[in-house]
């Protein structure tokens, strides 16, 4: 993502840019084909800076369509080529930032390049002059907005209000999935469906990106985002970021996963948002579930339904804390599989969350895992099975120093359950 200063004339003796710009951003919060340059690309932040006779920076947006090369539009410019393009959400500052300010490099910056200049920021500079901005408009919601939807500008901050979203209910998200209904759009469910599909409900920015046809990874933080705001909106909530309605948050290599939350799933299921023959056969999973289970408080049973099929809670717990496969450190996380050590049917329902009776492994090893072919001792060491000819090991990835990245004390118990009775000696 790039932070661009977007310069523009304030008047004309044919037109009130400045005006115009004001009554448009009041009234829907973005701009509709809006002067832009050819190098503006969707995801970059945009501070729009007007000149004489205000010298300031009036508002922070940012570029929600690629520029195009519109001609037969006014333009202030006056140049050869004239390009325009779409901004959402854009925020108009209470206390607009006047230029230069009272700070020798940005007073040395200004003074070096003409108002007129659109160009992209350097990092220094973009830093400072959003400081400056933020002094001036610390009050202003702007930017604990800007910052929920794209989770790129923020750190690990956390809000009381993710607690209310814990809570959540499968029906709390159907009514809220009817509320916004009209205001969802076909983009929006194809984002949620690419979600939903992806393997263990997991997805990153930029293959979502990928998936969605988007320019890059910023541009599926931006709209992903803004989709979570209209959840956000109906429950009256306001998470660190927005995304933190629809999924689980892991970061991983530098990288966010998102991992769709198990009520999240179920209301979908429920809802029938996608006609979609994944998505059946999970529902008749859950339905299977219920069935076996039906003696069991039936918020424990959505969580153990959830935790069992999508992996959910139970799988992103494990991606915070092994950040990987819990022996390679491959940190593919598409493909790594949540492991129980005590398996599932042999675990009492706190067993079955518990996130120390879990490994996350790559499919070979789950696989090898899951039947007992290897096992680990206490201090994490690799155990292989004398029924495992060694004539196999190179070709299916093992060897006899593989071992845990780390063990715990609540690992063992569960651990010593697996070689008592799954491992083959």
């Amino acid at each position: 993502m790039n932070i661009q200063f977007a310069t523009y004339r304030a008047n004309s003796d044919e037109h009130n840019r400045y005006e115009q710009f004001i009554s448009e951003v009041t009234e829907n919060k973005k701009l509709e084909s809006w002067t832009a340059t050819s190098k503006f690309a969707v995801g970059d932040l945009v501070l729009f800076y007007f000149g004489i006779p205000y010298k300031s920076i009036i508002a922070i947006g940012i570029v929600s369509s690629e520029p195009d090369l519109i001609h037969d539009q006014f333009d202030w410019t006056q140049k050869d080529k004239e390009y325009f393009c779409d901004f959402e959400p854009v925020w108009l500052l209470e206390s607009p930032l006047k230029l230069p300010p009272k700070n020798d490099v940005l007073d040395k910056w200004y003074s070096e390049k003409p108002y007129r200049s659109t160009r992209i920021l350097e990092k220094k500079i973009a830093a400072l002059l959003l400081i400056e901005i933020f002094k001036l408009n610390s009050e202003v919601e702007t930017f604990e907005e800007l910052q929920r939807i794209l989770p790129i500008l923020v750190g690990d901050k956390s809000t009381d209000d993710e607690d209310k979203i814990d809570s959540l209910s499968i029906e709390d998200y159907k009514t809220a999935f009817k509320s916004i209904e009209e205001v969802t759009s076909e983009i929006d469910l194809k984002m949620l469906k690419a979600n939903i599909e992806a393997p263990n409900h997991t997805i990153t920015a930029t293959r979502l990106a990928k998936v969605m046809d988007f320019a890059n990874f910023n541009a599926a933080n931006l709209r992903y985002g803004t989709f979570a705001r209209k959840l956000c909106e109906f429950f009256r909530v306001k998470p660190a970021q927005y995304l933190y309605i629809l999924v689980y948050l892991n970061k991983v290599n530098n990288e966010w996963h998102w991992t769709l939350r198990e009520n999240v799933i179920t209301a979908i299921i429920e809802l029938g948002l996608f006609d979609n023959q994944i998505i059946s056969n999970i529902a008749s999973e859950i339905d299977k579930f219920k069935n076996e289970h039906g003696a069991i408080e039936s918020t424990t049973t959505q969580s153990i339904i959830q935790s069992r099929i999508g992996q959910g809670l139970f799988r992103a717990n494990l991606i915070d804390y092994w950040q990987g496969c819990s022996i390679t450190g491959c940190q593919l996380i598409e493909i790594l599989r949540a492991s129980h050590i005590k398996p599932w049917r042999y675990s009492n329902n706190n067993e079955r969350l518990d996130i120390f009776n879990g490994l996350l492994l790559m499919p070979n090893l789950d696989a090898l895992f899951d039947s007992g072919l290897i096992s680990f001792d206490d201090n994490g060491k690799i155990l292989i099975s004398q029924v495992l000819d060694k004539q196999y090991w190179e070709k299916i990835g093992i060897t006899n120093t593989l071992k845990l990245r780390k063990i715990e004390k609540d690992h063992k118990i569960f651990l010593q359950f697996h070689r008592e009775n799954i491992f083959q000696r």
